[in-house]
């Protein structure tokens, strides 16, 4: 597992404008980061509005949908399909993206720092093996701001 920092948020000059920017302010210096996280984001969203949540254990497919290599996810699909165990199909993808030069170590590494600082920032949070949003990121931000209107009150 990567080492993966506490979630730090860089103060911007402006308020971002949208969720594209919001995310370069935690993973500032990282696009490719900023655009799993959005990928992740939208893709727990919409598991939420549809079902229970984003199921961590489709982490391999998610992966091989943001890296768009429709040779690997076919590949996949057809060790899904022969009941090739999960471990298995981890190898063996591993293997056709080395074979296919395809970073797919990069990306899962990616994703694993990308999981970790979204919790750790609060945005999404585990439970009974789906990742969901939460409130809590937006909720602290609002008590750190009254905090600090109470203080200039003074």
């Amino acid at each position: 597992m990567p080492y993966v920092p506490n979630a730090k948020i860089t103060i911007p000059k402006k308020k971002p404008r949208d969720l594209d920017e919001l995310l370069e302010l935690l993973f500032p210096n990282h696009p490719e980061r900023q655009k799993l996280a959005r990928f992740l984001l939208e893709r727990i969203h919409n598991a939420e509005i549809k079902r229970n949540g984003f199921r961590a254990e489709e982490w391999l497919e998610l992966i091989l949908e943001y890296l768009g290599s429709g040779e690997l996810i076919h590949y996949y699909r057809v060790l899904v399909e022969k009941k090739t165990s999960r471990t298995e199909i981890h190898r063996r993808i591993e293997e056709r993206a080395k074979e296919l030069g395809i970073p797919f170590g990069t990306a899962k590494t990616n994703y694993n720092i990308v999981v970790k600082t979204l919790q750790n920032a609060r945005m999404i949070y585990k439970s009974k093996n789906h990742y969901k949003t939460t409130k809590e990121f937006s909720e602290l931000l609002c008590e750190i701001a009254e905090i600090w209107n109470e203080w200039l009150s003074q």
